[in-house]
């Protein structure tokens, strides 16, 4: 395997995206215009001791009957007593993963 090589810009490449990137560059699935629920997901990236990015996330249990076996972004339905998208997301990934929100 060879390793490609990683610009040392990343993270600031990587937190420009969202002010360019639009839903369907992402997915053909888009959200519905009416109904749905309320959710959120956790995009996590950091870098190991070398500087190399790693991105956190989940697989599905095969035994599900939606997306089984589906990698994924931790998160879900937002809870009544959660801080916005970014409280949801948090609690998601740590009930999750484990994930530390304060880290």
């Amino acid at each position: 395997m060879t390793a490609v090589p990683v610009p040392s810009d990343w993270r600031e490449r990587l937190a420009d995206l969202p002010s360019k990137i639009r839903p369907q560059d992402l997915s053909r699935f888009l959200p519905p215009e009416q109904g749905g629920r309320d959710s959120a997901v956790l995009m996590l990236f950091g870098a190991d001791d070398l500087g190399r990015p790693h991105v956190l996330l989940t697989q599905r249990s095969a035994s599900l009957r939606s997306h089984p076996g589906q990698v994924s972004f931790p998160g879900g339905a937002t809870d009544p007593d959660d801080r916005g998208a970014a409280g949801t997301a948090l609690r998601e990934a740590a009930e999750e993963t484990g994930l530390d929100p304060s880290g």
